[in-house]
């Protein structure tokens, strides 16, 4: 290629990248203009709004006070067997013969639950009745005998009395004497032992009948006929359901004010509508470390079986009313995300958001704990359009109890 012809080339490429290069250049002032003027415009519209009056938000406020309030704990809660007995067997390794019982049966005290075999236990029982029979009839034959030598033994005297007979006479009729004086015990010993196994064994038979120890209901059974007792192996598990009882915790700073005989009120869901009444029976003597809890228990009369063991049920405790501070329930707002409790008071003619620790809500009011006091006017409509600090209006003051206040 001739040396002019790229000369000319590489000069009209160098013009290329001259006139991209102006063409970038004008495009960044432009937009560094732009952006230059949006600011200085939106500059403009803060000093003008700056100056331009906040419209003040009119609101309605109603000043805390002290009420006395009734107190509620309400918590949720399992249902349980007032009294429940795993019945087990007392003789270990026999063989189950029978169970006469299904679940869900009623029984009474003393109903016969199982038989265990028995035949060991009655040929048992046969042997000892034939050794007492045996130690009878050997104790009758020496009574029998001694009654005998006892009347020698008296004659013999006599005469040996009247030397009409030789002392070795009297020795002898002693001695025999003694030995069926002894005789005679042996026998009693052997029928009081005889008895004594017969006693024994006749405890034992009965242990063989497994009998319901309690008045219930038959909500499991654990084995089966033809399985072999154990020790701390329970063939059913019986339950008194004419009462239950209710098992629920409360916090520990509840604690103080629960005590047996507080009055609660028992809902559940599988008997909706219907209310049971109680009184609290126990509370715990320990709080649990890991919960800050403490157990307590409800018990309830429940003659229509209508509360079954396992049953989930919400609580009422009814605790003493006492006084606090309480605000009207809609001036209480919430931190999204955390769930922080918040009002806004009235001071100076702005909203000032405070902080507070919130209770129970009863009939329309809240109780405050900690955060605010008597008298202080909080915002209960128009909290919505709020921020801390913004000018308010009040347009109606109201008390606790909804009612106007005289002179707004």
């Amino acid at each position: 290629m001739p040396a002019e012809k790229r000369q000319t080339e590489e000069n009209g490429s160098m013009d290329t990248k001259k006139k991209k290069g102006r063409t970038v250049a004008v495009g960044l002032i432009v937009v560094f203009g732009l952006l230059a003027g949006a600011n200085l415009y939106r500059g403009f519209n803060r000093r003008q709004a700056a100056k331009k009056p906040v419209e003040a938000v009119a609101v309605k406020v109603a000043r805390a006070a002290v009420r006395r309030v009734d107190r509620q704990i309400e918590r949720t809660a399992d249902i349980a067997p007032a009294e429940q007995v795993l019945v087990l067997s007392k003789v270990p390794g026999k063989v189950i013969e029978q169970i006469l019982v299904e679940e869900g049966r009623q029984v009474r005290k003393g109903d016969l639950i199982a038989v265990l075999e028995q035949d060991l236990i009655k040929a048992r029982l046969d042997e000892v009745r034939a050794e007492l029979a045996s130690a009878r009839a050997g104790l009758a034959q020496a009574e029998a005998r001694l009654a005998v030598l006892a009347r020698d033994r008296r004659r013999l005297k006599a005469l040996l009395a009247e030397k009409a007979v030789s002392r070795q006479k009297v020795d002898h009729i002693e001695a025999e004497y003694r030995a069926a004086s002894a005789a005679a015990d042996l026998g009693r010993a052997r029928i009081a032992k005889a008895r004594a196994v017969l006693r024994r064994l006749k405890v034992l038979a009965r242990d063989h009948n497994i009998c319901a120890p309690i008045d219930g209901l038959v909500i499991k059974r654990h084995l089966d006929p033809g399985n072999l007792t154990a020790p701390g192996v329970a063939l059913v598990t019986l339950a008194d359901i004419s009462r239950v009882k209710v098992v629920t915790s409360v916090a520990e700073d509840d604690l103080s004010a629960v005590s047996p005989g507080v009055p609660v009120t028992v809902r559940t869901d599988a008997c909706k509508g219907r209310v049971f009444k109680g009184k609290v029976f126990l509370v715990g003597a320990t709080v649990d470390p890991a919960t800050r809890t403490a157990r307590i228990e409800i018990r309830l009369p429940n003659a229509d079986g209508r509360l079954k063991p396992g049953m989930f049920a919400h609580v009422t405790i009814h605790l003493p009313p006492r006084k606090a501070l309480v605000v009207p329930a809609q001036a209480l707002e919430r931190v999204p995300g955390t769930g922080r409790p918040f009002v806004y008071t009235v001071e100076d003619g702005r909203a000032v958001l405070r902080n507070v620790t919130a209770g129970a809500v009863r009939k329309g009011l809240v109780e405050i704990k900690a955060g605010l006091e008597a008298g202080v006017p909080v915002v209960i409509e128009g909290q919505q359009r709020l921020r801390d600090g913004m000018p308010v209006k009040v347009i109606s003051r109201e008390t606790v109890a909804g009612s106007k206040e005289a002179g707004k």
